[in-house]
């Protein structure tokens, strides 16, 4: 949709927003994708199936993909992030610093767009903004533990060092919490679905040969002390389901009273 749009549309506009991060391949949270986006320095205006925002943009700000000009990165990302909500712009500013933009491309759009609609918001998420989060869900379910006062900021991307297929490896927990000695005691762990399901990309690899190694993954983890807490995209929406089953693995493994 964006690349025909942007065909018919001339070379003046500029695929961004949500079309640009689309473009760029970044994850978003529930994006709207029935309109495509541009920014244009001549005119603003809605057009069928499309907006287009006024706003000049420097050469170093655009990109050429898949032969369309788009905004970069860091500029469909900040576009997307103060027009959205607050979880909406945090989960892109996660999902495009993990893709390796840098936080200081992120700040200098911030100060070019000081003045546009929105930037409260895109302060804010830059405020909460973390690159370790490796999927969207993990960007929800470290927003949704953040609500609660009863449970500690944990640790993105703990590593912990297990037995697995008779040799020593080293594995990541999505979410880590630690006690008065720094002893790992509570592994947090977003069980996206999507991974499970058949067309998920594994090449040759069935499901169910996916589910049994996140089983043998689990229970190598277990064997080396933590307590291990699971939720899924159903809970990781829902805090009252989600922040019972972390207090109590905490409180169960001694973190909190």
């Amino acid at each position: 949709m964006v690349i025909a749009a942007s065909l018919y549309g001339g070379p003046e506009r500029t695929a961004s927003h949500v079309s640009g991060a689309a473009m760029h391949r970044i994850p978003m949270l529930r994006p709207d994708l029935t309109m495509v986006h541009f920014t244009s320095a001549t005119t603003g205006k809605t057009i069928k199936r499309g907006i287009i925002h006024q706003a000049a943009l420097a050469e170093s700000h655009i990109d050429i993909v898949d032969d369309i000009p788009v905004t970069s990165r860091a500029r469909s990302m900040c576009d997307v992030a103060r027009t959205s909500t607050l979880a909406q712009a945090v989960c892109v500013l996660d999902s495009g610093l993990r893709l390796g933009v840098m936080m200081a491309d992120i700040d200098e759009q911030l100060t070019l767009l000081r003045r546009h609609h929105g930037i409260a918001m895109l302060r804010s998420a830059i405020a909460l903004a973390d690159g370790l989060s490796e999927s969207v869900g993990e960007s929800v379910s470290r927003l949704a533990l953040a609500e609660n006062p009863l449970i500690p900021p944990p640790e993105l991307q703990v590593a912990i060092s297990v037995d697995l297929d008779g040799r020593r490896k080293e594995v990541y927990g999505d979410f880590g919490w630690r006690d008065v000695n720094g002893v790992l005691r509570v592994v947090g762990e977003f069980d996206g679905r999507f991974k499970y399901h058949r067309s998920s990309p594994f090449g040759d690899r069935l499901p169910e040969e996916v589910i049994y190694e996140e089983k043998l993954r689990e229970d190598a983890i277990r064997a080396t002390g933590p307590h291990v807490v699971r939720w899924t995209w159903f809970d990781a929406q829902r805090p009252k389901v989600l922040h019972p089953r972390v207090i109590t693995a905490l409180r169960a493994a001694g973190v909190i009273a």
